[in-house]
């Protein structure tokens, strides 16, 4: 069987006469809209993995295929595949192709054309998302030739409509079959919690970036936008990013190539305060720029117990012995 997901949310009120009144029996119609706006809050909520602008954009840097941008992801494991949006340029007189990448234990990839000498809005759907082999993956964007240059990139988990199938799941956002609330059916307290949890199963599955900032991957070491050789922490990048939910983890991860003993760190103050609240050291292990067909090793930690508000992100960089330390992606993704 399939479960229908409502093409909109229906904002009708349960209260007033419509069966959930005190001293009122309980009505399937209701429980049928509870149904209907669960489901579609589930296949909707899906949040940025992460977005991108560079003027006058990047590209490959050689005649044949490399990766430009990364976009380091916190794993679903409901499986709702990657929507990635780009504005792209080719100067080329011919058509080329841009692909998006999503590696992992193995390498999902799709791609999307671009005309001869075009400036186009492309989109690419990658539709295997499956956890595989740990909890995070990268998403690469990459380019053919160095005629077709990425302006500009967004990325996020992709909307489910129509149906989709009700094989009782292990973990992640569990829907509601509309035959369950039948006046046939009883109304089970199953039921009841599975609706009660589903703000917050729906936030720590399809975990959203608050905070990204990414480097064309092609950049030479101790060239690019965020890079130091100083042994000392140094401030790369100040952002403000404002927390809805309260009391969630940040998982950040992110890239960089350095000397051993490199970190980057990550500081979060509240406005007005001079000392941070959230402090987390994350080790560089990388000490080159991998190639084309090379391994490429993220680094990841977790701040917990972040309350909601405004908050001033602060990167720092400290190289371990005095070489380049450049850092070429940092992701942070709330969950609850």
């Amino acid at each position: 069987m399939t479960i229908p997901i409502a093409a909109e949310y229906d904002p009708v009120d349960l209260v007033a006469g419509a069966g959930i009144t005190p001293g009122v029996d309980i009505l399937n119609a209701p429980l049928a809209k509870v149904v209907a706006n669960h489901n579609f809050l589930g296949a909707s909520f899906r949040p940025s993995l992460g977005s991108w602008f560079n003027d006058p954009g990047i590209a490959s840097g050689v005649a044949s295929q490399r990766f430009v941008l990364m976009i380091p992801v916190r794993q679903n494991t409901d499986n709702p595949g990657i929507t990635v949006k780009l504005r792209c340029t080719n100067a080329a007189g011919s058509g080329a192709r841009v692909y998006a990448y999503l590696v992992g234990s193995s390498t999902v990839a799709a791609f999307a054309s671009i005309g001869a000498s075009a400036t186009s809005d492309l989109e690419i759907a990658i539709t295997d998302t499956s956890p595989v082999g740990g909890q995070s993956g990268i998403l690469f964007v990459s380019t053919l030739t160095n005629d077709v240059s990425v302006l500009a990139a967004e990325a996020h988990w992709t909307s489910a409509t129509g149906t989709i199938a009700d094989t009782p799941k292990a973990s992640g956002y569990r829907y509601a079959q509309p035959a369950e609330v039948a006046t046939t059916e009883p109304l089970t307290v199953e039921f009841m919690n599975r609706i009660l949890e589903a703000p917050r199963t729906m936030f720590r599955t399809h975990a959203g970036s608050v905070f990204y900032m990414g480097d064309n991957l092609t950049t030479a070491l101790g060239s690019g936008i965020w890079t130091t050789d100083r042994t000392v922490l140094t401030l790369v990048n100040r952002s403000w990013i404002d927390l809805r939910i309260k009391d969630i983890d940040i998982h950040w991860s992110g890239f960089a190539v350095g000397p051993s003993s490199s970190i980057v760190r990550v500081e979060l103050t509240e406005p007005g305060s001079l000392n941070p609240s959230h402090t987390l050291d994350l080790s560089v292990a990388v000490t080159s720029l991998p190639g084309w067909g090379d391994s490429w090793t993220t680094f990841s930690g977790t701040m917990s117990g972040v309350e909601s508000g405004l908050w001033r992100a602060d990167v720092y960089l400290k190289a371990g012995s005095g070489s380049d330390l450049q850092l070429y992606a940092l992701n942070g993704y709330q969950y609850k």
